[in-house]
């Protein structure tokens, strides 16, 4: 995070690391083999403004 001197406001860089990996649908439970082969890559990066008041 960086706070600005003469802003009143702070910019943010974030990066996270997610994997989803079905285990269920409904009430009914998903083999392994098919819920590591469908998993999901949720990274993503976000730039946040925080402003202070």
């Amino acid at each position: 995070m960086y706070t600005f001197e003469n802003w009143s406001a702070s910019l943010e860089l974030r990066y996270s690391v997610v994997d989803y990996e079905v285990s269920k649908i409904g009430r009914y439970s998903v083999a392994n083999e098919l819920a590591r082969a469908n998993k999901i890559d949720a990274n993503h990066v976000g730039i946040l403004l925080h402003w202070n008041f």
